[in-house]
Parts: structure tokens; C-alpha cells; sequence
């Protein structure tokens, strides 16, 4: 099944995605898996529409900023304009606290997409802010060990290494990295995604140490990727050939 990168509201049927949407929403995610994506966006606009005229009826205003957040992740999946999707995002955080309150975890969802867009803009100040934020909210809410705190390290590393501030880039990717494999063997990060997000990470802290000269322990990292990268992906992925080239990469460099 293909994977849809989508928010869900799952009060009523967790876990169960047929029976927590709705007909409309149901459509966008079969054209979604289509790769229809202007029909998909067809599909949710009618969505937030209706929870707009509607909103105090039934699970409504929560439903909306997950719905636009949904419509900004589907604008980007077309290739449209990145600075509408950052306006889906915008308005989705701020559904989202008038319907979860500002400090809700699920708030730092949509802050996250926005830093990611900053960042894919070369705009690190704007991407640093709003990841900070996000981070913020997630230590409060969930803990400063929780995976989905990770996930926003590894996205300010990512910043920092922009700004080519390589020792907090460094710092930020191995904070990311002792998180997410002391969470490996826990039930919230078993998922192939979490296991994609954690070879991420460790491909950034590789990356760095490679940067930074220290190629045996870049080795070693990219060994460590590479593993959790085969339990999803296979032999023959691309994102398999790539480190694999890196891991020869930073041999060489190292004998």
C-alpha cells in the first residue's frame, strides 16, 4: 500500500483510516495513491469549505486544521507553490490552537512543514524560529526524549548546517541520533517511517563527521544507517547505494 503522508484525527476509530474519514476525505486519499493530485486537492478544498461553514458541528473544529494541513502537504506533493503551502500551514497551526490550545503537540506538526519550507527557501533565520518553537512545544508536551523531538533536532541540525555552523550541526544530529536508537526497541517507533527517520539522522551525523575529518567514526555511522535503511528498503533502493558509496567514501579517506 502507498504510503499517504497525511494528519488524521482518529477520536473515534484509531488506527482505523477507512472509518475515520470522511466520503470526500476518503477520495482525496485514493487519488492521493493515484498520484491525482489536483483531484485530491479538489476533494479537500470542498473539505474545508464545508468545515468552515460548519465549524462548531461536531468534531469540526478539530478537524479543520488537520484537513488544511493535509492541503498544504497535498499542494506540495503536485509540486505547487511552496508559499501557498506555507499559508495552508500558517492557518492550519492556527486552527489548531484555537481548536487543541497553542501548546498542543499536534500544533508542532504544521510549525514543522513551515520550517521546512524556510529551509527549502534558504531561509534559515525564518526555519531556525519556527523549528525552535516546534521543539519547544514537543519537550513541553511529550519530553525531551520522545522520538517526534528528535525528528525537529535533525531538522535544526539541518538549519545550522546551512548557516555552515558545523559544531552545532553536529551537536544537534547526534542529539538526534542518541534519541531515536535509545527509542528503537519502544512500540511508537517501530513504524517503517520512524525506522526511515532514524536512518536520516544518522546519515546526517555521518555526513558531518565526514565533514569534520573524523572519517573512521563517519564509517561507523553510515554502517548503522545502512542497517536500518536494509530492514526497510531492501538491497537495492537507491538510498542504499548512496551510503554504501559513502561508506567507501569515507574508507578511502580514512586508510
Amino acid at each position: 500500500t502507498k504510503m499517504v503522508p497525511l494528519e488524521l484525527y482518529e477520536s473515534s476509530y484509531p488506527g482505523d483510516l477507512d472509518r475515520s474519514l470522511n466520503r470526500r476525505e476518503r477520495a482525496a486519499v485514493r487519488h492521493i495513491r493515484a498520484g491525482e493530485y489536483d483531484k485530491a486537492i479538489g476533494q479537500l478544498e470542498e473539505v474545508v469549505r464545508d468545515q468552515k461553514r460548519h465549524l462548531n458541528k461536531g468534531d469540526n473544529k478539530y478537524l479543520l486544521g488537520i484537513t488544511l494541513h493535509n492541503l498544504g502537504v497535498v499542494r506540495l506533493l503536485e509540486g505547487g507553490n511552496d508559499q501557498m503551502a506555507i499559508e495552508l500551514f500558517g492557518e492550519a497551526a492556527e486552527a489548531k490552537k484555537q481548536a487543541f490550545g497553542s501548546e498542543h503537540p499536534i500544533v508542532a506538526e504544521s510549525l514543522d512543514e513551515i520550517g521546512i519550507q524556510y529551509f527549502a527557501q534558504n531561509r534559515p533565520g525564518d526555519a531556525l524560529e519556527i523549528f525552535e518553537e516546534a521543539k519547544r512545544i514537543r519537550v513541553q508536551a511529550l519530553g525531551p526524549d520522545h522520538p517526534k523531538v528528535a525528528l525537529v533536532d535533525n531538522n535544526i541540525g539541518c538549519v545550522y548546517f546551512q548557516m555552515k555552523k558545523q559544531d552545532e550541526a553536529l551537536a544537534s544530529f547526534q542529539t538526534a541520533k542518541d534519541i531515536l536508537e535509545d527509542c528503537m526497541g519502544s512500540e511508537s517507533t517501530r513504524s517503517n517511517l520512524d525506522l526511515l527517520h532514524t536512518a536520516a539522522s544518522l546519515c546526517n551525523l555521518g555526513y558531518m563527521k565526514f565533514r569534520l575529518k573524523h572519517y573512521e567514526e563517519a564509517t561507523a555511522v553510515f554502517e548503522d544507517a545502512l542497517l536500518v535503511q536494509q530492514s526497510v528498503l531492501g538491497d537495492n533502493h537507491q538510498a542504499i547505494k548512496d551510503t554504501l558509496s559513502n561508506i567507501a567514501l569515507a574508507n578511502a579517506f580514512h586508510a
